[in-house]
């Protein structure tokens, strides 16, 4: 049995898949993995070409399913419907949209095997409009004194996980979280173990989202606010639940950061009265 589950959930762009995601595994130095795409209601049309694409991919030998999403729709139910589908060690979550570099499944595997870690969290470099900026996923920070930071740990790409860790512990993707869910998941992994490792090394590409990308979140969407403010709420949940608390400067951030989207939504909402 291959030591490595790679799940994609995906929504139509098949030429994502074609283009960056299966590319790209294709080219990893280790090849101890299969692959479950995970279909979250794409058309029909989309859907046909997917399958074509799949043919393509393995018949380079690359081990690769397709399921269709029946759990909850989104991107957060179709990784845990991904997840709740395969057995491997290992599990890594990869949007279609990005593209992890020939060393990812290399380095993450030997980092979570090195002590038996919980996960093992590597850095994704971002690019804009076709140029490496010199901004990153991937910072993680642990609870210190009881303090916690009010950050992104790491994209969903970043992270390698052992699969009994996430159940052990129930960690799970938050389906009530349409936007930011990967925000509200690293968090919790974070805030769960104390047995994870982090290596500064670039293993991926993450394309920001701008018109030109090609990925999803270009626009910030009422549906996108309020996802934000529930991830939030959920992170802020799970701090406290784990007796520990935000420091002086992250609660300054989070506020800056509520104030923010409260701005956007009544921008949104006062546009459409105008209307």
């Amino acid at each position: 049995m291959s030591k490595i589950d790679v799940i994609i959930p995906i929504k139509g762009r098949p030429a994502m898949l074609r283009e960056r995601s299966l590319p790209a595994l294709l080219s990893q130095t280790i090849q101890d993995f299969k692959v479950t795409i995970v279909d979250d209601g794409s058309s029909s049309d989309d859907f046909v070409e997917i399958n074509q694409i799949i043919g393509e991919f393995c018949k380079t030998g690359m081990d690769i399913k397709l399921l269709k999403n029946i759990g909850n729709p989104g991107a957060a139910g179709a990784r845990n419907f991904g997840f709740n589908n395969t057995s491997s060690k290992y599990v890594l979550w990869y949007d279609s949209d990005d593209i992890l570099l020939d060393n990812k499944l290399k380095t993450s595997l030997a980092l979570i095997a090195s002590s038996n870690f919980d996960f093992a969290i590597t850095r994704a470099q971002h690019m804009r409009d076709g140029e490496l900026i010199n901004e990153y996923w991937g910072e993680p920070q642990a609870p210190n004194r009881g303090k916690y930071a009010y950050h992104f740990p790491h994209q969903t790409m970043c992270a390698l996980y052992h699969r009994q860790f996430l159940i052990d512990e129930d960690v799970t993707w938050n389906e009530t979280i349409n936007v930011m869910d990967d925000w509200a998941f690293s968090n919790e992994a974070i805030l769960t173990s104390h047995n994870w490792v982090f290596s500064p090394v670039v293993t991926a590409h993450y394309f920001v989202p701008t018109e030109q990308s090609g990925s999803i979140g270009s626009q910030l969407t009422p549906s996108k606010i309020d996802s934000q403010k529930r991830a939030i709420k959920k992170i802020v949940n799970e701090v406290f639940t784990k007796n520990l608390e935000f420091s002086a400067f992250s609660q300054i951030r989070m506020k800056k950061h509520l104030i923010s989207l409260f701005m956007s939504r009544f921008s949104y909402s006062r546009k459409k009265i105008l209307k």
